[in-house]
């Protein structure tokens, strides 16, 4: 939702609001540490073995004492000497300590600073929230780190802290306030999502849980898929950013389990977390827990054993995909086991018209517009016949135009799809293809799409121009599998 003076005013005079602004001060260093789940004190062991304690919040709040901000290049130079110098000292290369307690240190300087720094709490399950109250508010983040840099992902909460004051300041937010808007009323302004809300999957991967832990009983993560019902949600190390929202995604406990354990949904796209040791991540939820497939059971299926990822022994497992066939086997698995199917989340089974093609409008009807919904457009996201011009006078009409702006003077598509009645020569195909790519250039599209009532060809611009060379072709019976439907996806 859009921010406004009045909405917030609102909130700060309810009585939630009321307690909820007074939440962060300094005096509930304890109750902000149980809610944030961040740790005030840290036993560990030191190099002679001997049982020490560390006090992130204590002693950092304690070092800055008698320091001094003016502005935020005050505030960078103190940053940089209390968190990036130690990490370029170290050379550190490996998850660093900044980010293990950062919910206490970023406590620690808000509690020093307030209009400099601020406390960071969007950790574990919410990241993926944080990005989405962003977006609702218009709040521009900065690039993300790179991921092998422990340094620039250290700088990245400055960088967070100057980005948020600075609309803080716009809208006249005092700063003992801010806190308050962020992690009570912007995380309650976003929508809750109903699985029939999310998109239909395109695909199934593998995640990984309980890595790290030698002993099942002290293993967090198997706690919690064994305690989760259909209301759990968690944010899990996804392996990259192919994993979108609504895919499927299955649940490998990996030793001493060695199973799938239950079958999930994204419930947004993966995503980059910089402050998580995965550094990508996954929104999960909607849980389905199944009959146990062991490793054992999927290195000896004749379908799995070639599986990469079986192959590997499970290793590197996150965000590695089942095919459609391979979800199907694992589907029937659990069903010889005695479990029912029927409720479980399935792939989707793509139907196509091929009966009653007579015309062209007979291919955008029965088979175009349902590909494009298919492919998670909706009809909003396209116009059919744009009207654009062409030299002085001429004016010419893109069969389809996707995600367009219709501007006068200002038209232009990220993708153009142009359609046929049927294209039975080499020669035809060519007059399509040309015939697309001015209407491409012209809006200055990235793909070009061309289809008939038998084939899909998607092309893509490179170096500033089309080449009469497809980068997918593909046939309508082919597209019925999800597996070549993602194919379409990943080009588009």
């Amino acid at each position: 939702m859009k921010f406004t003076e009045y909405i917030w005013n609102l909130y700060k005079h309810s009585e939630k609001g009321k307690t909820e602004l007074l939440m962060f001060g300094m005096e509930n260093i304890e109750n902000l540490s149980l809610k944030f789940e961040f740790e005030l004190m840290v036993e560990f062991l030191d190099e002679n073995d001997k049982l020490e304690k560390f006090y992130p919040y204590k002693e950092l709040f304690e070092e800055l004492e008698n320091g001094k901000i003016n502005d935020f290049n005050d505030a960078k130079n103190l940053f940089n000497e209390i968190a990036i110098s130690p990490i370029v000292e170290e050379e550190q290369v490996k998850y660093n300590w900044f980010f293990n307690f950062i919910g206490a240190f970023s406590t620690a300087l808000y509690h020093r600073f307030p209009n400099y720094f601020l406390p960071y709490y969007f950790t574990k399950d919410n990241y993926s929230d944080f990005l989405i109250l962003c977006e609702n508010f218009g709040i521009t983040l900065p690039p993300n780190p790179n991921r092998n840099s422990q340094e620039q992902r250290a700088w990245f909460y400055f960088e967070i802290c100057e980005t948020l004051h600075m609309f803080r300041i716009r809208h006249n937010i005092p700063a003992a306030e801010f806190p308050a808007f962020l992690y009570c009323f912007g995380i309650e302004s976003l929508e809750k999502i109903e699985e029939t809300e999310l998109p239909k999957p395109s695909r199934v991967y593998f995640l990984g849980a309980g890595a790290g832990f030698a002993q099942e009983k002290d293993n967090p993560d198997f706690e919690f898929l064994d305690n989760s019902s259909n209301q759990s949600t968690n944010t899990w190390g996804a392996g990259g950013l192919k994993i979108k929202k609504g895919d499927l995604v299955l649940m490998y406990c990996l030793s001493p389990r060695k199973y799938i354990h239950s079958i999930w949904r994204a419930i947004d796209d993966s995503f980059i977390d910089p402050f998580s040791h995965y550094y990508y991540g996954v929104k999960v939820g909607f849980p389905q827990k199944i009959k146990h497939i062991t490793f054992q059971e999927l290195k000896d299926n004749p379908i799995f054993r070639g599986n990469s990822t079986v192959r590997a022994n499970m290793q590197g497992l996150n965000g590695k995909p089942l095919t459609t066939v391979e979800f199907s086997e694992l589907l029937k698995m659990i069903e010889i086991k005695g479990q029912s199917i029927n409720d479980l989340p399935k792939l989707p089974v793509y139907e196509r018209g091929f009966d009653k093609i007579e015309n062209e409008r007979d291919v955008e009807i029965q088979l175009i517009e349902p590909l494009l919904k298919d492919l998670n457009f909706n009809e909003n996201d396209w116009i059919r016949q744009l009207p654009i011009r062409m030299g002085r006078q001429t004016k010419y009409y893109p069969d389809y135009a996707i995600l367009a702006s219709s501007s006068k003077g200002k038209e232009k598509a990220k993708i153009i799809l142009e359609a046929k009645y049927s294209v039975s020569s080499d020669k035809q195909l060519e007059e399509a293809f040309l015939q697309a790519r001015s209407y491409g250039l012209r809006l200055r599209s990235e793909k070009i799409i061309l289809a008939d009532r038998d084939f899909v060809w998607v092309y893509e611009k490179q170096n500033g121009d089309f080449e009469f060379n497809p980068v997918l072709k593909l046939h309508w019976n082919e597209l019925i599998n999800s597996d070549n439907l993602y194919r379409l996806k990943l080009k588009l």
